[in-house]
């Protein structure tokens, strides 16, 4: 086989846009205007930005029971599908200065439930969550919402958000109420019932302090053993700074530990507006070089986080911290190079034929979806394309170097001649083709997100009937 050497035209500083990761953008979240952006031009231009996250208060989509205002997300969700964003969702039934996130008609319909102040608001209305008439309620509307929206392409993940202030699973804004692990059950096996195509993930705080401590491990097992992932809504929040500075304000990298293998992780940033300046210092310098930057970066790779959020006006952060946002839409997640490929240099017309290529995977989480490996042979007047419909990529984990062996069919009546040998990694999802971006020099790209790695020359001998193959790296680059 020859050897082609394919580092040489890696590009590690060019930010690539893929599925399934990257920054994300709270859009509603504390109420329907705090972080909507005041130009499409604030998210478009954020780099490696995957997903719009909706969070909503239920009263805001049902203000009258069985009257659904879907409107409110809807258009959300035409405008930025349509430019290629997908979107995630939380719910909740309890936010402070809200009076109801649940709906008044949940507490009219004689659901139990009390008034309660927070150390941010006064007089919120929190349901009783093993009150069967608001459970039963809740049933009703996360079956309406998922025969919506499960199983949605674009459709990245639900939150578990019906439980503790903002959804987050805890109530310590108020009174620290913690739940039995019967109750918090209830609550997830409502969502487990209807979404059942759609990833969930729930905070971390739910299984550490939202349910009552003897029911911890059971809570963290249960789960696991679901398939639901985590979240952690408090990097760089002032009291996770203080006091989890080995572990970059993450309070619970164990959760993160037991499901990043098989399911992606999500990170929050503390409100962007709320970490710098006279009030609070987790968050300073310019791209956070005095402070912020390496706790932020440590918490994404030591949660192994698929996606992050900077939860906060888009355009300020950006400016603010080019640097960051640059680097870390790469980092975050999985970010694909290929090391080496080695072609064989004689194969026969009709005949399958392998080449190996070298994987690396520079990012900090595995992909948890399959993507589909594109072999195409390219000249001038002739052009042979197959499609291996799983590329291995599941396979190749963060900071390893993985050797995948793939077969190319060499057709029968190909004509003698130079051709490109191309790859191009994509994710189909029905009859949609999405090209994965690989961390390639723009001078082996071509405009379909194919990559020239290695120019083929076919010399046919008409007595033999053998195809000669020759490769070499100083010529495929054009």
């Amino acid at each position: 086989m020859i050897t082609t050497d394919l580092s040489q035209f890696w590009d590690a500083d060019r930010v690539l846009r893929n599925p399934h990761k990257g920054w994300y953008h709270h859009y509603f979240d504390n109420g329907t205007s705090n972080y909507v952006p005041e130009r499409d031009e604030d998210l478009e231009q954020f780099p490696g930005l995957d997903h719009i996250y909706l969070r909503l208060p239920w009263s805001d989509l049902e203000p009258a029971q069985g009257v659904f205002q879907w409107e409110l997300i809807d258009d959300v969700i035409r405008k930025w599908v349509a430019k290629g964003y997908t979107i995630s969702f939380r719910i909740t039934c309890k936010e402070t200065g809200t009076v109801y996130a649940t709906p008044e008609w949940v507490r009219m319909l004689g659901a139990q439930g009390c008034f309660i102040d927070s150390f941010c608001s006064k007089g919120d209305w929190r349901p009783e969550y093993a009150d069967p008439i608001f459970l039963k309620a809740l049933d009703s509307f996360h079956e309406a919402f998922a025969a919506r929206y499960d199983g949605q392409p674009w459709v990245e993940y639900v939150d578990i958000g019906s439980y503790g202030e903002w959804g987050e699973g805890h109530n310590s804004a108020s009174d620290r109420l913690q739940l039995p692990f019967d109750v918090l059950k209830q609550h997830i096996d409502i969502y487990k019932r209807h979404y059942k195509k759609t990833l969930l993930a729930v905070s971390d705080d739910l299984p550490y302090e939202g349910v009552v401590a003897d029911d911890s491990l059971r809570m963290l097992d249960y789960l696991v053993d679901s398939g639901i992932t985590f979240r952690d809504d408090s990097i760089l929040v002032r009291y996770y700074v203080d006091e989890y500075p080995d572990t970059h304000s993450v309070r619970s990298p164990e959760y993160f530990a037991l499901v990043a293998g098989d399911r992606p992780t999500i990170l929050e940033l503390q409100h962007y507006g709320m970490c710098y300046g006279d009030s609070d210092t987790t968050w300073a310098g310019a791209n956070r070089s005095v402070r912020g930057a390496d706790t932020l970066e440590g918490a994404m790779e030591l949660m192994r986080a698929t996606w992050i959020g900077y939860h906060g006006n888009a355009r300020h952060f950006l400016e603010d911290n080019p640097l960051i946002a640059t680097r870390l839409a790469n980092r975050c997640g999985y970010w694909y190079l290929v090391r080496t490929i080695d072609v064989v240099e004689t194969s026969l017309p009709g005949r399958t034929t392998e080449f190996r290529l070298t994987w690396h995977n520079a990012g900090i989480a595995p992909a948890y979806h399959v993507f589909e490996l594109a072999i195409i042979l390219s000249g001038n007047i002739y052009e042979h394309c197959e499609v291996i419909a799983d590329s291995g990529n599941r396979r190749w984990l963060p900071n390893q170097d993985i050797v995948e062996t793939y077969t190319l069919n060499v057709p029968g009546d190909i004509p003698s001649g130079e051709y490109d040998l191309r790859i191009r990694l994509q994710e189909r999802a029905g009859n949609t083709v999405r090209p994965i971006a690989l961390g390639f020099q723009t001078a082996v790209e071509n405009a379909d997100t194919s990559y020239n790695v290695a120019r083929i020359h076919i010399l046919r001998n008409e007595e033999t009937g053998s195809v000669k193959i020759m490769s070499a790296a100083k010529e495929f680059v054009r």
